[in-house]
């Protein structure tokens, strides 16, 4: 959210100090003239009359009102996600500020320069400044600035998902009504209801933001209506009011659109995100599609991140994972961008310390947070698991003593946890699978309340994390690394494994280093994920979307293959051409919904069989094509009388009814000196020919 509307009362403020100033009542009753005349939170009589305000004091060298005008000018920008005018009038503004000692005019910058690096996703920078502003505020009872500067630290928070500490910063500034207008009560029940949202209290959010709708109309107070009607919208969504949902977010953007507000990519991205939740992939592509371009145009960094990951779940859900992988590597990109703008900030940061010591820590600081940033782009820049676990070992040997280091991945579906690989002390160490459910892990404990743990003696802080009647024996542990660190894996908002680091000595690992791997494990999440999506995108590219066996140039692509190679072997191959039997009949009794599925069971079924002793690919329609590379005439026609038996054996289920289906299979056995596959294949056609001929569901095997 950008920084809240100027009210009336900065006016009389910025009038007040214009006629101290200025001394000249008749510019001043033009001031309140202009304001009053306009209608409240007209966007656009308001930067009439913050122009109007540059351009007077300006023109007759008054400093103080100038830098007014150029910090309403920042809020203004801002509003519009105009981010890089907002700063450059709120630096100039908050310089003049300090040269004439005007405290509420510096709190009221840091407040615009708060909300510019939230923009940009800098949310240390962000903190930095609005702390800065509340201490100034404070300072000189400045209550108006503490609430505004308040709600949008809160706002970041909850952006951040820091609920107990939006919360906590709400309710320490609004203890006091003394300050209380309708603007700062609607944006502090807009925050209340998000994080009672968040926190699932759904009935209790309605009701707090149906009161506030309330208060918006009776004030009159349009410029914030959108962002009721988000919160409203999202609600709804979550309660699965679906209609009124779209109707609050349809209506939330047509304000946005009115007084021009820069939260629209918030809200098409909300909107899109609803969309996604009910399965409506091509409405949520639109809306998500439409926001990613609004935040990229106003390079809202973080706000981009959010919806490229939206983004990278939609495409893999539609099966496009070219397309996932692709946005899944931009958002990487924007996230090592906006860690790096935070270490050459904190090098500024520590040149404004006057000590050798601060030097020092800030260094240091620096340094740390930038081998992480080189480890994290090494760790997403790579597709291979293994490889992504040697460059997690190496890296992080720089900055800690470990012994070994694993990447856990998690599978809902199957209920699994999987360590593919262990790396101890330079070796590669088989990895394990184990179940959830059972309470024998700390990943799953991890997992399971979404935490991280640091373990400083495993040996007398197992119970904590293990029941102990899951315990075998107290003697399985005493061959544990004492000192443990796991960290979850979180990607679009759902845990998908575990990182863990580990060394032999207790004591060994301090918060610092948990931090530290606290950071890896959002890269190693998108390596994750991208490796995923990379190894998707080379299946779908060479295998049938529909039963799971290669595609027809990928098996004519081996085929050709086995082909090149044949001068150095004597091994026969034999080609296969499988057919569905009175497949057309199934399609026009059932249903092509129902052929789909007979032939995705049969896909499986020849997978089955055919696994380890030849390759399987769907050639065209309901037909399958074999190619089997060193298996003796015999061995071939029992491959094939097997598949044959154990497709006419299966009852496969579809809703309510059952169907069984036959295929024919013609066979060519060729030994290496004389295969052709092109040949091959039109042989073991005319023997499928044959056997569709002699009846169906058997095999035929072409004469040598």
């Amino acid at each position: 959210m950008g920084l809240d509307n100027v009210s009336l009362t900065n006016y009389e403020d910025i009038a007040y100090h214009m006629k101290k100033l200025m001394h000249d009542e008749s510019y001043v009753r033009y001031i309140y003239g202009m304001v009053e005349s306009s209608n409240r939170k007209d966007p656009e009589e308001t930067w009439y009359v913050i122009q109007q305000m540059i351009h007077i004091s300006e023109l007759k060298g008054y400093s103080s009102v100038q830098a007014w005008g150029s910090a309403l000018a920042g809020g203004f920008y801002l509003d519009r996600g105009n981010a890089m005018a907002a700063y450059d009038n709120f630096l100039k503004a908050y310089e003049i500020f300090i040269s004439e000692d005007m405290t509420e005019g510096q709190a009221y910058c840091c407040n615009g320069i708060m909300m510019v690096y939230n923009h940009y996703g800098q949310f240390e920078n962000a903190l930095e400044w609005g702390l800065r502003g509340i201490d100034m505020a404070e300072e000189h009872d400045l209550g108006e600035l503490i609430f505004s500067i308040s709600v949008n630290m809160a706002s970041i928070f909850i952006d951040y998902e820091m609920y107990d500490q939006a919360e906590s910063l709400i309710e320490r500034f609004f203890m006091s009504k003394l300050y209380y207008n309708p603007e700062t009560v609607i944006l502090r029940n807009n925050h209340k209801a998000r994080i009672r949202l968040a926190m699932s209290f759904e009935d209790d959010a309605l009701e707090l933001i149906e009161r506030t709708e309330a208060i918006a109309v009776r004030n009159k107070v349009e410029g914030l209506r959108h962002l009721i009607l988000l919160t409203k919208a999202d609600i709804l969504s979550s309660l699965g009011e679906n209609t009124d949902a779209e109707a609050c977010y349809r209506e939330s953007y047509e304000y946005a659109l009115k007084h021009k507000n820069h939260e629209k990519d918030e809200i098409l991205k909300k909107w899109g995100l609803h969309y996604l939740r009910l399965g409506r992939l091509e409405e949520s592509e639109q809306k998500l599609m439409q926001a990613e371009s609004l935040a990229r145009n106003s390079e809202k960094r973080f706000m981009l991140s959010k919806i490229l990951t939206h983004l990278t779940e939609l495409y893999s859900l539609k099966g496009d994972f070219r397309k996932a992988y692709g946005f899944s590597k931009m958002n990487n990109q924007i996230m090592s961008d906006i860690l790096n703008s935070q270490t050459s900030e904190a090098i500024y940061r520590a040149s404004e310390k006057n000590t050798q010591a601060a030097e020092k820590s800030y260094k240091e600081l620096y340094e740390s947070i930038n081998v992480l940033a080189e480890t994290g782009k090494k760790i997403t820049s790579e597709l291979d698991m293994e490889k992504i676990n040697w460059i997690l070992y190496e890296e992080i040997s720089k900055l800690m003593k470990v012994d070994s280091v694993a990447i856990c991945t998690f599978d809902e579906d199957s209920g699994y946890l999987d360590y593919e690989m262990f790396i101890e002390r330079g070796e590669k160490i088989p990895g394990m699978k184990v179940k959830i459910g059972e309470k024998i892990s700390f990943a799953e404990h991890c997992i399971a309340r979404n935490c991280d743990i640091l373990i400083k003696n495993s040996h007398r802080e197992y119970m904590k994390y293990i029941p102990e009647n899951n315990i075998s024996t107290e003697s399985q542990f005493e061959i544990l690394p004492k000192s443990l660190i796991f960290c979850p894996m979180i990607f679009a908002g759902k845990t998908t494994g575990v990182v863990t680091v580990q060394n032999y000595e207790e004591n060994a690992f301090s918060y610092t280093d948990l931090s530290r791997i606290r950071l890896l494990a959002g890269y190693i999440s998108i390596a994750v994920e991208n490796s995923r999506l990379y190894r998707e995108a080379r299946h779908s590219s060479t295998h049938d979307q529909l039963t799971g066996v290669y595609n027809r140039r990928e098996i004519h692509s081996i085929g050709h293959a086995i082909s090149q190679g044949l001068r150095k072997t004597d091994d026969p191959v034999s080609v296969l051409m499988l057919d569905v039997d009175n497949f057309k009949s199934i399609n026009d009794s059932y249903g092509h919904h129902t052929g789909d599925a007979v032939l995705k069971k049969i896909g499986e079924l020849i997978k089955k069989v055919f696994e380890g002793s030849g390759y399987a690919g769907r050639y065209g329609g309901e037909e399958f094509m074999i190619i089997i590379h060193g298996k003796t005439h015999e061995e071939v026609v029992h491959l094939a009388e097997k598949a044959r038996g154990i497709i006419q054996e299966t009852a496969i289920e579809i809703k309510s009814f059952i169907v069984i289906a036959t295929v024919s299979i013609g066979v060519d056995i060729e030994d290496a000196r004389s295969f052709n596959l092109s040949k091959s294949i039109v042989r073991a056609d005319n023997a499928l020919y044959m056997a569709k001929q002699g009846g169906r569901n058997r095999v035929v095997v072409t004469q040598q």
